[in-house]
């Protein structure tokens, strides 16, 4: 899961690049009626690996959700009420 953790960050970094420095965050569209701008496509698709990559980073223990860090938090305060060491 790491390796693809890797090739998830590296594919949304490029493609972040791209989407600053060649495509624009915006696209323009022209009809018959006139043009109006749209947010690119691509940041749609950047922002699903995003959260894939949070997803996944979750799974692995690296980011903790935070009914964990309720519990962490609950555990502790628990410790200091009790008065034991942590």
């Amino acid at each position: 899961m790491t390796r693809r953790i890797a090739i998830e960050l590296h594919i949304v970094s490029k493609a972040s690049d791209y989407v600053e420095n060649v495509s624009g965050l915006t696209e323009t569209i022209f009809t018959e009626h006139g043009g109006h701008e749209n947010e690119a496509a691509l940041l749609n698709e950047i922002r699903k690996r995003d959260k894939t990559i949070f997803r996944m980073l979750k799974e692995v223990g690296v980011l903790d959700d935070p009914e964990s860090q309720k519990a962490d938090a609950l555990e502790s305060w628990r410790s200091f009420v009790e008065g034991e060491d942590s």
